[in-house]
């Protein structure tokens, strides 16, 4: 990537194999998240796209719009655009003009999606106790301090590429 260096110190280069443990790590920690939702998507017939999104604006209420969940969640906006369409025409989502900015639609869960919310909680829940199992307070603590000093550095990596 030009202009970007990505290992500024040599004794922080991290070796091949812990790349892609790495990696696979994200990839099985989504994977896994999914196979949690599946028999809630089973239960309710719909897919994970639209799962994914009820439980995204229930547990962040004030990012409501699509571009917000766009941003937040890196999906594109043909996929949101799509999933939200869906979403209205059978009833679990409602749309509304922001009052302030009439070409800002927000988006509202309907009471439609409340059992989906109990079972995707219920099931975050469950997932999250799951995979960490056995770590102390302290180890917690340290994964969250990592995991945002992280993402601070994919923000700024994504404003510049």
């Amino acid at each position: 990537i030009q202009g970007i260096v990505l290992f500024p110190h040599e004794k922080r280069r991290i070796p091949m194999s812990k790349q892609h443990e790495f990696l696979t790590f994200w990839k099985k920690f989504v994977h896994v998240y999914e196979v949690f939702c599946a028999s809630a998507c089973k239960k309710h017939q719909m897919n994970q796209s639209s799962y994914d999104l009820i439980l995204f604006l229930s547990n962040n209420p004030t990012l409501n719009t699509a571009k917000d969940i766009c941003e937040i969640r890196g999906v594109k906006k043909g996929i949101i655009s799509v999933t939200i369409d869906r979403l209205v025409s059978e009833g679990y989502l409602l749309r509304e003009n922001d009052p302030n900015d009439r070409r800002i639609q927000r988006l509202f869960l309907t009471k439609k999606c409340d059992p989906i919310v109990a079972d995707g909680r219920l099931m975050q829940k469950q997932y999250f106790a799951a995979i960490t199992a056995g770590l102390s307070e302290e180890e917690l603590d340290l994964f969250e301090t990592v995991t945002k000093k992280m993402k601070q550095n994919i923000i700024k990596l994504e404003r510049e590429l």
